[in-house]
């Protein structure tokens, strides 16, 4: 009979010698070999229904008030989460019985003479127990404008220290009305718990393998997609955005991403990778339309069994010039792309076709 005993942590099995003075560690190779757990994966747009308390609802009530200190805010479903944007950061995570903010923002390098930041701290913050910084209950909300003008004050000195065009164009073109397009979602992580989620893509192991101090058990990369959008047909587009020639450096992974995980038509779990995307972008949607304390209404319905079709957008601080440019680039990219032959129809017909997409100045989408 073996004196070791199993013990399962952090993904991963370790056997202990319990004869051993010195209990001896062995560990042992991941015990799940990064299989998905769909059961754990909460969907954006799912909330339980303890979330819409009467203080969540009330702040949501309240920033849509269409107050001035809110109409640069960019209100975003989560699983059972939102989050507010500002100017491309999150402004606000508004939790079940939290709200929070991301104290990076009030950490600055240099000195800002326009704004007190140990005042806001200690007006809006306390230190908990655990030593962490968390934001004061906002007992009454006529002082909910003051606190997120203090919010965004603290976020602007940061951002100027952290330049963020590409993340600021999102938002603008977030926030924006558009033709015959409505953005529902930004940040769109496909998560490991996914059924979108394809751990057999040929270059995912290859990437993580790439990186510096690899380990044979670390997670998957998760792919990220700046924007996503519906237009009056019902169909799902899926929007890359890139802001100057610079940015450019990883837009054969962008494609590659979107073709096998969430733009994919292989099974996954008995469900089409890329129907799953479009469900929980309709939870995202129904959830919108169906509670008064969020944004405008939808007025589209979702064509579940339409693929979704991927764009980059090109955005450029104060010059367009380049775009021709970037879209020889766009062009180039798809002719060397070594795709996989089942996905050649996708991408000639819902790729090729867009090439790339310029916003104007005003940052409105034209599909």
């Amino acid at each position: 009979m073996s004196n070791d005993i199993k013990v399962k942590k952090d993904n991963q099995e370790y056997l202990i010698d319990k004869t051993s003075k010195e209990k001896k560690v062995m560990k042992k190779e991941n015990v799940n070999e990064l299989k998905p757990l769909p059961q754990n994966y909460t969907k954006r747009g799912f909330f339980s229904k303890d979330f819409w308390n009467d203080r969540n609802v009330g702040l949501l009530t309240e920033l849509k008030t269409g107050k001035e200190e809110y109409k640069d805010l960019d209100v975003r479903l989560r699983g059972n989460e939102i989050h507010v944007y500002y100017n491309g950061g999150k402004i606000l995570g508004i939790k079940k019985n939290a709200i929070e903010f991301d104290d990076k923002y009030l950490r600055h390098k240099e000195s800002h003479p326009n704004i007190n930041i140990e005042n806001i701290k200690n007006k809006w913050f306390y230190v908990n127990n655990n030593g962490n910084l968390k934001i004061k209950p906002v007992s009454n909300l006529t002082d909910f404008p003051s606190f997120i003008n203090d919010l965004k004050s603290v976020m602007d000195a940061w951002f100027k220290e952290n330049p963020h065009d590409e993340r600021m164009h999102q938002q603008f073109i977030s926030l924006k009305e558009h033709d015959n397009l409505y953005i529902i979602d930004i940040e769109f992580a496909v998560s490991f718990n996914s059924k979108c989620y394809n751990k057999e893509y040929k270059d995912t192991k290859k990437r993580l393998k790439e990186k510096e101090n690899y380990k044979p058990f670390e997670r998957y990369p998760n792919p990220r997609f700046d924007l996503i959008g519906i237009d009056n047909s019902g169909q799902i587009h899926v929007f890359e955005l890139k802001t100057g020639l610079n940015s450019t450096k990883n837009m054969t992974e962008h494609i590659e991403d979107f073709v096998n995980m969430i733009g994919s038509a292989d099974t996954n779990f008995q469900v089409i990778r890329f129907e799953e995307f479009n469900n929980e972008m309709a939870l995202i949607l129904d959830t919108y339309n169906s509670n008064n304390t969020l944004k405008n209404k939808i007025p589209v319905k979702i064509d579940i069994k339409k693929r979704p079709i991927f764009h980059f957008i090109f955005t450029e601080k104060g010059d367009e010039s380049n775009f021709d440019e970037f879209s020889k680039l766009v062009k180039d990219i798809y002719k060397k792309l070594d795709i996989i032959p089942e996905y050649h129809q996708l991408i000639e017909k819902h790729i090729l076709d867009t090439e790339a997409i310029k916003v104007s100045k005003d940052f409105k989408i034209k599909i």
